[in-house]
């Protein structure tokens, strides 16, 4: 393993990956992909919601990420379950978690979008640590 002043380059399989300043970057065929720091988003819908309407809205969200170039690795869907606190009068919820990888200006994007949204009762984006 090579060591310098902000990057770590690891060698496997024949294809180094470039760890720089929390960010990733694979060598693919002598060709370098940017994957960038990674986020989860984390969403509660409206408990009334039924099932086509929250895939709806999920499947908007997923195509907001993808128009600003984010690469959504997981969507964790947890299933309705009883708030800490009541929210606009409910008190239940169905919780969604969506893990993405994009570049660092891009949730902030998401967030003015997602802020707008009908059927949504809290989100919160977080940067995970590698």
């Amino acid at each position: 393993m090579n060591e310098t002043a902000n990057e770590t380059v690891i060698e496997a399989a024949n294809d180094p990956i470039v760890e720089s300043a929390g960010e990733t970057v694979a060598v693919v065929a002598g060709s370098a992909v940017k994957s960038g720091p990674r986020y989860e988003l984390g969403l509660i819908l409206r408990p009334t919601l039924d099932d086509e309407a929250k895939n709806a809205q999920i499947e908007q969200i997923s195509q907001l990420l993808n128009r600003f170039g984010a690469t959504i690795e997981k969507v964790d869907e947890w299933g309705r379950r009883r708030l800490a606190y009541e929210i606009s009068k409910q008190n239940e919820g169905f919780y969604y978690f969506i893990t993405f990888s994009c570049d660092a200006g891009v949730p902030a994007e998401i967030e003015s979008r997602v802020r707008i949204m009908e059927g949504l009762l809290r989100y919160l984006i977080i940067r995970i640590e590698e």
